[in-house]
């Protein structure tokens, strides 16, 4: 296998290079820590967070929370908020774990510094440690919504599974995106489950997640390693049943991100959205799409690869999270508005009946002692962590 990356010579790619910096490549996760003989017990520790992909996790909420909160019509209870965010991080960072577990022997040669092939993580921890995090992802869904909800979860599960070991190397990269699709379907059917099959707003969300992945996995594709095949460059996995090259592939990416850009404009007029999500989503898009015209330019350039896959990724939360900061704003907040109002007069009730009778010198000089008593606990918890960082 040959390698050929023009990053040397390009300044965009060395800039990328320069300021990325480890701790940024392992939050995308392509590896943060180069391999040595000793980790600390930090760094070993922080490699479980590390092979999530911790980056790529931020892209889970939005994509659900969006058919969430178009399903519901507004912001849901903040508690339901949390736990369908939380419940698709898990699942996202168990298929990321098992894709590495998988992958072991592969990342020795095409991502060196991930925590498997550096041993940092035993395989073994890895492989228990992913299906710890789907197990508790199904879970979640199950007590906390429906089992609508809880089975689309399985069947994405059950295909990422399949994608990493199969699906993959068979069909090729653009299998990944139907997968993602199923995303916005979970989370429109966990509050409207009855209209998932009669209204077209999931299945328009689940279309542009489809073009999105495709986009993302496709200007992905020239950062792994190029092989070269009959005389000519070929990207080291399918797109879809062919291997396409650099070049190829780039050109692909490019398409798919303009036509995710011409969708994001359709779902303002398919979907009953406001300005809010224009001004947040379409200049994300434009940036996007320059990403992917500076990587057709030079597609064997690694560094414009993963620069235009980590702007792909901001696009998603651009894109999904604009509709979700829209619906907030147009209909949710004057709702949190009242409800904090009128728990700060509950407070406000409560403070002044208690006061009644007994000294305000009493409560402040409780309250000082409690802000001095956490000061010190934190300070003392930061000076541990430091020993152990330095140790």
């Amino acid at each position: 296998m040959e390698s050929h990356d023009s990053s040397a010579n390009d300044p965009l790619a060395a800039a990328i290079a320069e300021h990325a910096g480890p701790l940024l490549k392992g939050l995308m996760g392509h590896g943060g820590i180069a391999r040595k003989e000793k980790y600390s017990f930090f760094e070993r520790v922080f490699s479980y967070f590390e092979i999530t992909r911790p980056f790529l996790l931020t892209m889970a909420p939005p994509i659900t929370g969006a058919g969430a909160i178009l399903a519901n019509g507004r912001m849901p209870h903040l508690l339901l908020v949390i736990l369908g965010s939380a419940a698709a991080c898990i699942a996202t960072a168990g298929i990321h774990t098992f894709n590495d577990w998988w992958d072991r022997k592969r990342d020795l040669d095409a991502w060196p510094d991930r925590p498997i092939p550096t041993t940092r993580v035993h395989p073994a921890l890895a492989l228990a440690y992913s299906l710890i995090l789907m197990a508790i992802s199904v879970a979640v869904v199950w007590f906390a919504f429906n089992p609508l909800s809880t089975t689309i979860l399985c069947i994405a599960l059950a295909l990422g599974i399949a994608y990493t070991m199969f699906l993959r190397d068979v069909v090729g990269y653009l299998s990944l995106p139907f997968i993602i699709a199923l995303f916005p379907l979970g989370g429109w059917a966990a509050f409207s489950p009855q209209t998932l099959f009669t209204s077209p707003i999931p299945w328009v969300l689940a279309v542009t997640a489809i073009i999105w992945q495709a986009a993302h996995i496709m200007v992905h594709s020239p950062s792994h390693p190029i092989r070269t095949k009959d005389g000519k460059l070929t990207t080291e996995k399918k797109a879809f049943f062919f291997y396409p090259t650099p070049a190829r592939a780039a050109w692909m990416g490019f398409l798919f991100t303009l036509v995710m850009f011409v969708v994001s404009v359709v779902l303002f007029f398919l979907v009953d959205l406001g300005l809010f999500y224009l001004i947040i989503a379409l200049p994300m898009g434009v940036v996007a799409l320059l990403s992917t015209v500076a990587l057709v330019k030079d597609p064997t350039n690694k560094a414009r690869s993963m620069g235009a896959f980590n702007i792909a990724s901001m696009n998603l939360i651009f894109v999904f999270g604009a509709i979700i900061i829209d619906v907030f704003f147009r209909k949710s907040l004057q709702d949190y508005i009242v409800g904090g109002s009128n728990l700060l007069g509950a407070l406000g009730r409560f403070f002044l009946y208690h006061l009644q009778g007994t000294s305000l010198l009493l409560y402040v000089a409780g309250a000082i002692v409690s802000v001095v008593v956490t000061f010190f606990a934190v300070l003392s918890l930061s000076k541990l962590l430091l020993k152990t960082i330095r140790n």
